[in-house]
């Protein structure tokens, strides 16, 4: 009877599951679908996503990934490595201390768009000032909502 599993270190797995390991790995892995300046952040965000375990965490628990999250892994991999965005693959785009679920239907949120959001808050509270009582925003084809949510905790 064959098996699909994968022998560690060959095919879509890791030498072994610890933490080093497992971030060289990843890094050959996606180097053709993530630019090199993204890699590290986009690592943590996975491996963290993956093993609901914060770096510090499993940094100090020695913490060895088992075969299930290897597996949960090679998958993330190969679709970073095709150039899906990471906020897809994890369905939460992080923008303006705010975790917000998107999906391939909305656009993810930029960084750019958080310092025009901080620039129109300002703008605004020296506008309305304190007494924001009957301020509305419409946002039309919202998205992800970043901006008005955004907005709404500034102000």
């Amino acid at each position: 009877m064959s098996s699909n599993r994968f022998i560690r270190g060959e095919g879509p797995w890791p030498k072994s599951n610890d933490e080093r390991s497992v971030r060289v790995w990843m890094e050959s892995r996606i180097s053709n679908g993530v630019e090199v300046d993204e890699r590290l952040p986009v690592i943590n965000l996975c491996l963290e996503w993956v093993s609901e375990k914060s770096r510090g965490e499993r940094l100090m628990e020695s913490y060895r990934f088992p075969e299930s999250e290897l597996d949960r892994l090679a998958v993330v991999a190969s679709r970073l490595e095709k150039g899906e965005p990471v906020q897809y693959i994890t369905g939460i785009a992080h923008f303006d201390g705010l975790d917000l679920l998107v999906d391939s239907r909305v656009l993810i949120p930029r960084p750019e768009t958080e310092e025009l959001v901080h620039a129109l808050a300002a703008k605004l509270r020296i506008e309305v000032g304190s007494s924001n009582e009957n301020f509305k925003i419409l946002d039309i084809g919202t998205g992800s909502g970043c901006i008005p949510i955004s907005l709404k905790n500034r102000m």
